[in-house]
């Protein structure tokens, strides 16, 4: 995965290091080595609903409240089991995954950047356009251009 730098590269990452990270918390309850209490411990059904919202609605306008709600969790345990488990906050993760699938629509050859910042769900072209210079390093038109080369 890390040598590919394929679209979703990096959710993949995380999700390979949190599959080990369960499998090693496992595997030292087994042995009695947990030091920490359950109530620590995230719910993974809780945040694998959380995400899976994202997923589904990241083109609509989004808060933090509506994910909370879909998750079945208060808004400040969603926010800390979500940087616990995830490496960064809701709204952290819903523009890094927007961005990912703007990415997607910037290698089609008629896709203006505009269209594809709205169809992601940013409601501004300025506000797309740094999230997105900040993520990947470029603006959305130098990545297009790049990807039509290729």
């Amino acid at each position: 995965e890390f040598h590919d730098r394929k679209i979703g590269m990096e959710f993949r990452l995380r999700a390979l290091l949190s599959e080990i990270l369960v499998r090693i918390l496992r595997w030292e309850e087994a042995g009695k080595r947990v030091a920490h209490s359950m109530h620590d411990q995230p719910n993974w059904v809780q945040i694998e609903k959380a995400l899976r919202f994202i997923q589904e609605h990241y083109a609509e306008p989004l808060y933090v409240e509506q994910i909370a709600k879909a998750s079945g969790l208060a808004v400040s345990r969603l926010q800390s089991v979500f940087r616990q488990t995830v490496g960064m906050s809701c709204v952290q993760y819903l523009r890094a995954y927007r961005i990912t699938q703007a990415k997607a629509l910037l290698c089609v050859p008629e896709m203006r950047v505009t269209e594809a910042a709205l169809a992601v769900g940013f409601d501004t072209l300025s506000h797309f356009n740094t999230s997105f210079r900040n993520l990947i390093g470029m603006s959305p038109t130098e990545y297009a251009q790049s990807q039509q080369r290729k």
